[in-house]
C-alpha cells in the first residue's frame, strides 16, 4: 500500500520503478539497474506511472531510485495515523468516502519504513546478490526484510510486465491504461 500511494502522489518514470523493483528483487544495484536498463518494459499506469525517459544517466537514475524509496517510507508512515491518511486521501475527492481506510500500526509502518533505508540513505550499499530465486515462504512468514524486498521486488515487475504497455515518448492521458489500483479489485 505505502509502494502504491507513494506512486499516486509522485508519479514515477517506469525506467526508475523497474530500477527501485530490479534492486529489491535481485539485491545488488548494479545488477538491478543493469538488469532493469535491458528489460524495462512501458508499461500505462495512469496516473501511478509517468512518460519515460530511456536517456537517463545511470546516476540520476539511481537518484531517483533513491527518492522514491524515500516516498515509499513516507508513505508507509502516513498509513499509521488517521490524520495523515485523511490528508492523504483529500487529494482525491473523486473517490468513494474514507469509510475504508485502512491503517497499520505505528510499529508496522516503522518495520516497513526500514526496508527501503538502504535504497534511500546509500543505494550502493545494496551489495548481496540473491543467490536463489525462490520465494522462501517462512522467512517470509517471519517478515524477513531481504525476503520480503525480494517478494516486493518480483510482485512490481510482474505488474509492470503486464500486456499493457507503451513506447518510451508515448504520451499517456488519462484516456489511456486502466488505474494500476484497479487491476487489484
Amino acid at each position: 500500500m505505502a509502494f502504491h500511494l507513494a506512486l499516486l502522489d509522485h508519479p514515477q518514470d517506469a525506467l526508475v520503478v523497474w530500477t527501485f523493483s530490479s534492486i529489491l528483487y535481485h539485491g545488488l544495484w548494479s545488477k538491478g539497474l543493469q538488469f532493469a536498463r535491458e528489460n524495462v518494459i512501458y508499461a500505462k499506469f495512469v496516473p501511478e506511472i509517468s512518460t519515460s525517459s530511456a536517456t537517463i544517466s545511470d546516476e540520476s537514475l539511481l537518484e531517483e531510485v533513491s527518492h522514491l524509496a524515500s516516498l515509499v517510507k513516507s508513505s508507509s508512515i502516513a498509513l499509521t495515523t488517521n490524520d495523515a491518511l485523511q490528508q492523504s486521501m483529500a487529494r482525491y475527492p473523486n473517490q468513494a468516502s474514507c469509510s475504508g481506510l485502512v491503517l497499520v500500526s505505528e510499529k508496522m509502518g516503522k518495520n516497513v519504513a526500514k526496508l527501503f533505508d538502504n535504497l534511500e540513505k546509500d543505494i550502493k550499499s545494496c551489495d548481496k546478490e540473491r543467490q536463489k530465486y525462490n520465494i522462501d515462504y517462512e522467512l517470509l512468514k517471519k517478515g524477513n526484510h531481504v525476503e520480503t524486498r525480494f517478494v516486493l521486488g518480483k510482485i512490481i515487475m510482474d505488474t509492470m510486465r503486464t500486456k499493457i504497455t507503451c513506447e518510451p515518448g508515448d504520451i499517456i492521458t488519462e484516456t489511456k491504461g486502466p488505474v494500476l489500483s484497479k487491476l487489484f479489485l
